[in-house]
């Protein structure tokens, strides 16, 4: 399933939000500060609680107006895990798609 970043209302009900990504098959993989999720759901956002969701880039309006830098340091990180650059470098990387335990691989670095 795919994954998106939402944005949670600041009076959201956390266990009701939850409980709705639940109910659409998907899951909360991740919890940053007050009000920011990964979701990994085939449902793009919509859940009641949530005011927004992306599945790439957050606007850096959206990113200012988050409350606590937790917050705001996942969608930094989120917008650079979608970034052209962060893509390039995905795709030059040594062994890409092969396992680690792959005879040969040699780690990064």
């Amino acid at each position: 399933m795919p994954e998106q970043l939402v944005i949670l209302a600041a009076d959201a009900a956390r266990d009701d939000v939850r409980a709705g990504v639940a109910a659409t098959g998907g899951r909360v993989v991740q919890v940053y500060g007050s009000r920011v999720w990964i979701v990994d759901s085939a449902v793009e956002g919509g859940w009641p609680g949530v005011v927004r969701s992306y599945a790439g880039h957050v606007p850096d309006d959206v990113e200012r107006a988050v409350e606590d830098e937790t917050g705001r340091l996942a969608i930094s990180a989120w917008n650079l895990r979608h970034s052209a650059s962060f893509a390039a470098t995905r795709e030059n990387r040594v062994g890409e798609g092969r396992s680690w335990g792959d005879e040969g691989v040699e780690p990064e670095g």
